[in-house]
This record gives structure tokens, sequence and C-alpha cells, in this order.
């Protein structure tokens, strides 16, 4: 994974990253000064709970937790795991509906003729159970982590929080349905409720480390991370 690629080439620069800058810190954190064994490493990149749909998932968090330094060692979380199935089996079932409402059929001739309100109605059909794959593969890998015990995101992870806060077991939730279905802004969309881990890498592993240490980086920064994403 390109993140772990990271944190080694981090493990040979450690030195010269500084505390003094929150993107250093969250990289010093990371860092791999010794290359993790090769069993280490195969057990990270075929992590059952989320080998074939991720979402994304550190090294460090992964070691934490394998290594019982993590909150909560290794304890099943599930409950979130049974309310993540809840929400997962009807996805599947829904996504089985997807082949009848194809995008296909808004721009065949015939569409030309529907009412407005029922091409709108037509076209969010076909679009929300596109979209309901998605919530199966992500939630059911969420759901299997959290039933492992993985999954406990510290409060320093957590905008808004202090690092003596108490954190969450939102680190491998990649989605929030509901938001995504009826969002209160493109941003938010964007940045905080769909494929969320992907944007988590894309801002510490791109964007900050292009932006570097100087403000005036950021536009550049920004832009490269769009054109990368």
């Amino acid at each position: 994974p390109g993140s772990f690629a990271y944190n080694v080439r981090d493990g040979a620069v450690v030195d010269k990253l500084e505390d003094s800058f929150p993107s250093e810190a969250r990289q010093k954190k990371r860092a791999l000064k010794v290359v993790p064994s090769f069993l280490d490493f195969y057990a990270y990149c075929f992590f059952f709970g989320t080998l074939l749909a991720g979402p994304f998932s550190e090294y460090h968090d992964f070691n934490e937790w394998v290594s019982m330094r993590s909150n909560g060692c290794m304890q099943s979380q599930y409950r979130k795991a049974f309310r993540l199935f809840a929400f997962a089996l009807p996805c599947m079932i829904l996504a089985a509906l997807a082949p009848s409402f194809p995008m296909k059929y808004i721009v065949e001739d015939g569409a030309a003729s529907m009412a407005w309100d029922h091409m709108i109605a037509a076209i969010f059909a076909s679009e929300a159970l596109f979209r309901t794959k998605y919530y199966f593969a992500w939630m059911t890998a969420e759901g299997a982590s959290a039933g492992a015990g993985f999954g406990y995101r510290p409060a320093e992870e957590i905008r808004g929080k202090k690092p003596t806060d108490k954190g969450d077991w939102e680190l491998l939730c990649n989605v929030h349905p509901l938001k995504v279905e009826f969002p209160s802004s493109m941003k938010t969309l964007g940045e905080a409720d769909w494929n969320m881990t992907v944007a988590k890498f894309m801002r510490y592993y791109i964007f900050d480390r292009i932006a570097g240490r100087m403000a005036s980086g950021r536009g550049a920064a920004r832009l490269v991370t769009f054109l990368i994403s």
C-alpha cells in the first residue's frame, strides 16, 4: 500500500520531522524506523476485514491493534458490527435491483417524452440504487473489522477534539449513507461522507506533503490533490 511506503520513507528522515508542524508530527508518529517482517507486512495487506473492498487503513493503526496497544485491545465491537450488517443486508438486496433501473434509460429516445418530475425521480432512483453496492461492501468490511475489534480512532484523529479526549470506533468508517443521499452541501459530500478513508489518504499523504511547511504552497497542493484523486 502507498501509505506504507510513505511510512518507511518517513522512518529514514524522522530526525528532520518537527513536532511543531501538525502534519509532520503525525508523520513522525507513524514513521517506520525498522521495516516490518514479511509476515507482519502481509498480515496488514491481507487482513480479511479490508482485503476485498477496503476501507483504507494505515499500518500504524493495524500494528497498534495487533500488538494489543490500541484502546479495546481486540475486544469485539459486536453491537456495532450487528448494526452495520443490518444496514448492509438491505443494501445488497437493493443492489440486485439496480440493473432494472439503468442510467442509460435516461438518454434513450423514449425518455424525451417523460414528464420532468418522472425523469428526476428516475435519475434519483438509478443513482441511488447504483450506490447501494458500495454501501454494502464498505459497511460489511467495517462490520467485519469491528467484529474483530479493529477500528478504534484516537481523539487526536478527530477534528475538534483534544488528544486527552475519548476516541470513537469510526476509524474504518468509509461512508455515511443517509448524508450521501441527503447532503447538506457538495463540500461535505466530497470530503466527509463518501469514500472517507480515501479522502483521509489524499489529505495526509498527498496534500500535506506537497504543501509542506509553507502556507503559500497550499494552492498548488490542492490542485495536485484534485488531479490525483
